[in-house]
């Protein structure tokens, strides 16, 4: 039992920035006792489904031995696999990972304001807040009230009573599923 060989005729494999352009390379087969039936590279998305190449081939056991050149327009990970395959019927297949990061923050809009100063005893707002991602579908969201004693808590509250004088934080902390992440405070010195 002889499997058919492969050589891959470039680097394949990494990570890489969203949006780049890399190359599928060729391969090169052969068989010491039977000739070479096919040879495909099938590149499938972090969505599940088949590439297009640049040149519009769909890569779903497109034939291996050229070249294509792809874009990496989503997040997450890209599997490439070559499968070769001689007339006795035996097979070899490689797979490789191609890792494009989500690197950038959510982005956060404040729907209204947080006075920069107020009195103990008063009672303040704390404004809805719109939580967007450029490739996370999902976002998690914490609103976080810091007292001057330096007591943390995480509200859900609309409201909040301004108990004591001092230094007041409310922290809106936003990350997607890469752990990117946006902070946003704001100070109230109360009096």
């Amino acid at each position: 039992t002889v499997k058919p060989g492969m050589v891959l005729l470039g680097d394949l494999g990494g990570t890489f920035a969203p949006n780049a352009e890399i190359e599928i390379p060729a391969l090169l087969v052969g068989d010491v006792l039977s000739e070479i039936a096919s040879a495909t590279v099938s590149v499938v998305g972090p969505d599940g489904k088949a590439v297009n190449a640049l040149d519009s081939t769909l890569l779903s056991k497109a034939s291996a031995e050229r070249n294509y050149f792809i874009k990496l327009t989503q997040v997450g990970t890209y599997k490439v696999q070559y499968m070769v395959t001689d007339t006795a019927g035996f097979r070899q297949m490689v797979e490789k990972s191609i890792l494009v990061p989500d690197v950038k923050a959510p982005t956060v809009v404040i729907n209204g304001k947080i006075p920069a100063s107020a009195k103990v005893g008063n009672k303040i707002t704390i404004p809805k807040f719109t939580a967007t991602d450029d490739f996370s579908e999902e976002v998690t969201c914490y609103v976080i009230v810091m007292t001057p004693t330096s007591y943390a808590t995480v509200t859900t509250a609309n409201q909040i009573e301004l108990t004591s004088a001092g230094k007041w934080l409310i922290r809106y902390f936003v990350y997607d599923s890469y752990y990117n992440c946006t902070i946003i405070d704001y100070e109230i010195i109360v009096k």
